[in-house]
C-alpha cells in the first residue's frame, strides 16, 4: 500500500525485466520461458 509502484513492478516483473534489462541473470526456467515469449512475440 505504501509503495504501489513497487507492487506494479513485481506484478509484471517477467516482461518488464526482459524489455528493460534483457541481460540480467535469472534462473534457467525463467530465462527459458522469457526466451520463448520473446521468440513468440517477434
Amino acid at each position: 500500500m505504501l509503495q504501489p509502484r513497487l507492487l506494479d513492478k513485481t506484478d509484471t516483473h517477467g516482461l518488464d525485466s526482459l524489455t528493460e534489462h534483457p541481460f540480467l541473470p535469472m534462473d534457467k526456467k525463467t530465462s527459458q520461458a522469457l526466451k520463448q515469449i520473446q521468440a513468440f512475440m517477434r
